[in-house]
């Protein structure tokens, strides 16, 4: 009986391993180059936490014997199942004492340009028993739906594509083909938006096309200056057939690299 029983324990010892999710965390970008991870193995979910001044900080929890919680103020990034997620700081509109927030975002396509997806969303997905599968924003995920950078170390842009179209001249070109992109039926979702009475919701910079991207970005906290809301500036942000076509602009873009675990998956609000 002894025997059975040590048998049975170190049985289930080795499923508790296998079926664990293992994360490789960075606190460094040297770490990342010189691949000197902190490895934790456990069950994978992301957080999101507030001081209460609108200092917002996501980050991610790994629950095995305990639970540990790790916070995107305090890594530069980490790999799960393969994808690279990267922390990133920015400041909300509302803000109070200057304090930055941080977010983070996995790395879904790469090429000609780099394009992330909102972390918290992805993390959900890959750990997804759904199908297809599907991730979940807490809130509006507040740091956006997807950001854009020009390489894997520069600065990650969401919501704030004035700043980085000015720096990056040569992507001139995407405003005006996503904004044609996301103006046909199947991939704008059933409302056309009104970027004039939008900006008097939301601070989009603009009614131009860029204005249009910040548009999609996701309307969060991290743009500002609610006074509002009526029915003709309501839009379905995390529409699938918008998400759908977004991916497939910047898989395109890319000369078709994208990641494949997160090909056809959708997301929505928590």
């Amino acid at each position: 009986m002894k025997k059975t029983i040590v048998l049975l324990a170190f049985i289930c010892g080795l499923f508790s391993s296998s079926f664990a999710d293992q994360i490789l965390i960075y606190k460094t970008l040297a770490d990342y180059k010189s691949d000197n991870a902190t490895i934790v193995d456990g069950e994978v979910s992301g957080l999101k936490n507030s001081d209460g001044n609108l200092v917002y900080n996501s980050g991610f929890t790994v629950k095995a014997s305990k639970k540990e919680e790790f916070y995107s103020k305090d890594f530069w990034g980490f790999k799960f199942k393969g994808i690279l997620f990267r922390s990133f700081e920015f400041k909300m509109k509302q803000q109070t004492k200057n304090i930055p927030s941080y977010g983070f975002m996995a790395l879904v396509s790469q090429g000609e340009i780099f394009y992330w997806e909102n972390g918290i969303a992805l993390l959900d997905i890959l750990t997804s028993k759904k199908n297809p599968k599907k991730g979940y924003l807490l809130g509006q995920g507040c740091n956006g739906l997807f950001g854009l950078s020009k390489d894997l170390e520069s600065d990650i842009y969401t919501g704030r594509f004035y700043e980085f179209f000015k720096k990056y001249p040569e992507y001139n070109k995407i405003p005006a083909d996503y904004t044609a992109m996301v103006s046909r039926r199947e991939c704008r979702g059933p409302f056309v938006p009104n970027l004039e009475k939008m900006n008097k919701l939301y601070d989009l910079g603009g009614t131009d096309e860029i204005a249009m991207i910040n548009f999609y970005t996701g309307i969060n906290n991290n743009f500002g200056k609610p006074k509002g809301i009526t029915s003709d500036m309501v839009i379905t942000f995390i529409d699938n057939d918008n998400l759908q076509c977004r991916r497939a602009y910047f898989k395109q873009y890319n000369g078709g690299n994208f990641e494949k675990q997160i090909e056809g998956s959708t997301m929505s609000i928590k």
